[in-house]
């Protein structure tokens, strides 16, 4: 066992925590569940058909939303087959956009730019966007906006 766990003081391990016996602590709150992080796979959230006037082939997985109370932002998984896009769009608020997957452009200010995995977006509040996919498979990103925002 561990000085620090002879000492009184829980012990963190590449992640986990130990009581001072060595036993892994998982924190339980009084529901039985597990608090604190929320860990789900996206295949564990339903996608739903974004239906808004101007989209066409989006759907959208609320990957942290409002079930989950999170402080500040909500993240969403956005999927675009090829061929389809989001609506031509502004809103008061910024949102931030991580590319995955396939190949697309965003509209914006400053004209039409390229997307591809690992390209970052940030839109600013009253910017007027859309994603577009431009490739031959789904277009994928996750895109996070300020939880007061929707």
């Amino acid at each position: 066992m561990d000085n620090w766990a002879i000492l009184g003081i829980p012990v963190f391990s590449c992640g986990r925590r130990f009581d001072t016996g060595g036993n892994q602590v998982y924190p339980l709150g009084e529901s039985g569940k597990e608090e604190g992080m929320k860990v789900a796979h996206n295949s564990e959230i339903p996608a739903a058909k974004m239906d808004v006037p101007g989209a066409e082939k989006v759907t959208i997985r609320w990957l942290v939303g409002e079930k989950d109370d999170p402080p500040n932002f909500y993240m969403r998984e956005f999927e675009i087959e090829q061929g389809g896009c989001s609506p031509r769009h502004e809103h008061d608020y910024e949102h931030e956009v991580y590319v995955l997957e396939g190949e697309g452009s965003v509209f914006g200010g400053g004209g039409e730019k390229p997307l591809r995995p690992g390209s970052a977006v940030l839109v600013q509040p009253g910017e007027e966007h859309q994603f577009r996919n431009t490739g031959d498979g789904p277009l994928r990103f996750l895109c996070l906006v300020p939880k007061d925002a929707t």
